[in-house]
């Protein structure tokens, strides 16, 4: 006999279970789902505190970077060699001081096993630095500007 009441409490309980879930379910439904608004979506800032000059470009990138592609396509244009690593790195103090504001960083292994490091600048594609053992050799001839 003692059975009898956990059978009959077990099919409740699963149905208060059950009851629980469908209600909470529903009242997910009847939140709003709408998207939440795009990120570049701000408030209007009163003309009075934009600069005019600056209130043209507020809607414009600051700069445009060089694709990647092309990034490897100027290394390889001056260097002999596979590349092996390739990274958008902030400029160091030195370069940053020159104008520089955006800095491609660049492993190459040469045809000798050695690996050349080089630096391209991000926005112009050009050649800021280069270091590694035998650089001369992994240099291409003829081919730089």
């Amino acid at each position: 006999m003692p059975r009898r009441p956990v059978l009959i409490l077990a099919p409740i309980v699963l149905l208060a279970a059950l009851a629980g879930w469908l209600m909470l379910d529903r009242r997910d439904d009847r939140r709003d789902h709408r998207p939440p608004p795009p990120h570049h979506a701000a408030m209007p800032l009163p003309d009075a505190i934009l600069d005019p000059e600056l209130a043209d470009t507020l809607g414009q990138p600051m700069f445009a970077v060089l694709p990647a592609h092309q990034a490897v396509r100027e290394i390889n244009r001056r260097f002999d060699g596979r590349l092996i690593g390739l990274a958008l790195v902030s400029p160091s103090p030195p370069e940053a001081a020159r104008g520089v504001q955006l800095v491609y960083a660049a492993r190459l292994l040469s045809k000798h096993r050695d690996v050349v490091e080089i630096r391209l600048d991000a926005r112009q594609g050009r050649l800021l630095s280069a270091r590694g053992n035998d650089l001369a050799a992994a240099r291409r001839r003829g081919k730089d500007d």
